[in-house]
């Protein structure tokens, strides 16, 4: 395909060419423009790009092209299947450098043809200063979106210079000498993550859009965030650490996590399984074995005493035998019925001015709103997060994609969290189902996080369920859970520390854009969601 190129109005632009007429059926009904069939012919695998190289040569500038991209995907194809994957491409591409690039490209390569060796690099220099005169009037017309567009543009803005860049960047030359963190046994994290950090760097730059079903660990690194989930790390990761290497420091992550001195006592499991028995046989109501439950906690250590509170408030919402239809469960009634009751008894207090929240998503687009929060009490205002939640029902086939673009969220929230009001630790927990994984993100040294999945357990779906829940591993578990959350989720007593360790996060909106659109739920996943 050829360009041509003329000085108009002060700006190297595409010659205009004219546009063909509306074709038209034998009868009066007009057939869609040419433009618009050729989209949807190529609907499973559309781009911006494209578009571009197959329409540039008919628009007389960037401006006109990139309305008419905007006006097809918005209206005509506006009950597309990937209408949503489709819109995100092109908000991405628009707020990327790429798109500059793209013309420049185009410009660059008509100016090698028609300008003499000598005289190549000067014009070349004026053509950028006009692609920077493009790229302003972009940015001036992308103001017109909605305030919530708004708000992710502003945000994309900040790193718009150079995207790769933003991953390589450090935050300023270090005058003094990084102390590594180098574990009990030798293993040196700091070498193995700087290595395993310079090989996605290296695989983003060469491979371009990679499926976040497989990379969603290497996405997670770019923003120096080291995953560390028991047998389910990445190739790549084990590559570089090691299998023997990668288990050991996700152990020692662990024990720093959570206690594992932490139990019921024998006498403590006997009165519980007395109290649930008469929910078994159904001798006591409802309401009296919620009773008892809360009597029996009354006397007990704070975790426990919110965990046995947990159950009481399980026993007292979960119907009395399971629904049979589980896809019939909307993820508002899986998080209202099931998870809630127990889960604000664990992590939400609010004589601790703490309290977890369910956030009505207002976009199905916005990239930094999760599910749920756990967020602190300033007075008569919701203060500081110290953590965040996912959810998602259990479909036949599970979609693998949608579940990693939820944990990457989480990756990037947790870390902002974490930096942003100087915590020892963030929480978070990602439901799938019935089954819900709790993570733990912190920063042990300089610019490496950890975001460690502390276990999995799942919940019960009905009264009957109860007593298998309550088995002492459970119990055990949970209450470790609970004991981590309110020990580490909380302001640094050496906020200088944590200030000097943070590194500079890369935007969420940016990561995306090394994300593959096209989905697959039989590609391969390192992570299992339960």
């Amino acid at each position: 395909m050829t360009y041509s190129f003329q000085l108009l109005n002060g700006s190297f632009l595409p010659a205009l060419v004219s546009a063909q007429n509306i074709k038209k059926h034998k009868g009066d009904k007009k057939s869609l423009p040419e433009d618009t069939q050729w989209c949807l012919s190529n609907l499973c695998n559309l781009t911006t790009r494209k578009f571009y190289d197959a329409f540039g040569h008919e628009y007389n500038s960037v401006q006109k092209i990139s309305r008419r991209y905007k006006n097809i995907i918005n209206n005509e194809l506006k009950g597309a299947k990937n209408i949503v994957n489709i819109r995100n491409e092109h908000n991405i591409w628009m707020k990327s450098k790429k798109n500059s690039n793209y013309w420049l490209e185009k410009i660059r390569e008509e100016t090698v043809l028609n300008t003499h060796i000598e005289g190549a690099q000067y014009v070349q220099d004026v053509v950028r200063s006009e692609i920077d005169q493009i790229r302003t009037m972009d940015n001036s017309q992308n103001q017109e979106k909605d305030a919530q567009t708004d708000k992710t543009d502003e945000e994309a803005t900040e790193y718009h210079e150079d995207e790769q860049n933003k991953i390589n960047k450090t935050e300023g030359v270090e005058s003094v000498e990084v102390e590594p963190w180098i574990m009990e046994n030798g293993i040196n994290v700091t070498t193995l993550f700087t290595e395993y950090y310079k090989r996605v760097e290296q695989f983003v730059k060469t491979e371009g859009l990679i499926p976040i079903e497989t990379h969603v660990q290497e996405l997670s690194a770019l923003n120096h965030i080291l995953v560390l989930k028991p047998l389910q790390h990445s190739k790549m990761i084990r590559e570089v650490f090691t299998d023997e290497n990668i288990k050991y420091i996700t152990n020692e992550q662990l024990k720093t996590s959570m206690k594992s001195s932490l139990d019921f006592t024998s006498d403590e499991l006997t009165q519980l399984n007395l109290v649930l028995k008469h929910l078994t046989n159904q001798t006591q109501s409802v309401l009296n074995i919620a009773t008892n439950l809360m009597v029996f906690s009354n006397p007990l250590d704070y975790e426990k005493r919110r965990v046995i509170i947990g159950i009481a408030m399980l026993v007292l919402k979960l119907p009395k035998d399971p629904i049979v239809d589980i896809t019939t469960i909307s993820e508002s009634e899986l998080w209202s019925i099931y998870f809630d009751p127990f889960l604000s008894a664990i992590i939400s207090d609010n004589e601790r001015n703490t309290l977890l929240r369910w956030l009505n998503k207002q976009a199905e687009d916005d990239l930094l709103r999760p599910d749920a929060s756990v967020t602190t009490i300033d007075q008569l205002q919701f203060g500081f997060n110290l953590g965040f939640g996912e959810v998602k029902i259990s479909q036949p086939t599970c979609d693998k994609a949608a579940l990693c673009n939820d944990f990457l969220r989480l990756t990037h929230l947790t870390k902002e969290c974490l930096d942003n009001h100087l915590l020892d630790a963030s929480f978070s927990f990602q439901i799938h189902g019935f089954s819900v994984s709790f993570y733990m993100t912190q920063l042990p040294c300089h610019k490496l996080y950890t975001m460690t999945e502390l276990g999995k357990v799942s919940f019960p779906k009905s009264l009957k369920d109860i007593s298998a829940f309550c088995c002492p591993q459970n119990l055990q578990f949970l209450l470790q859970v609970t004991n981590a959350f309110w020990s580490h989720c909380k302001p640094s007593l050496s906020p200088s520390i944590i200030k000097e360790r943070s590194s500079r996060s890369v935007n969420i909106s940016l990561l995306y854009e090394f994300v593959d659109p096209h989905k697959s739920r039989k590609r391969t996943c390192h992570d299992f969601f339960g």
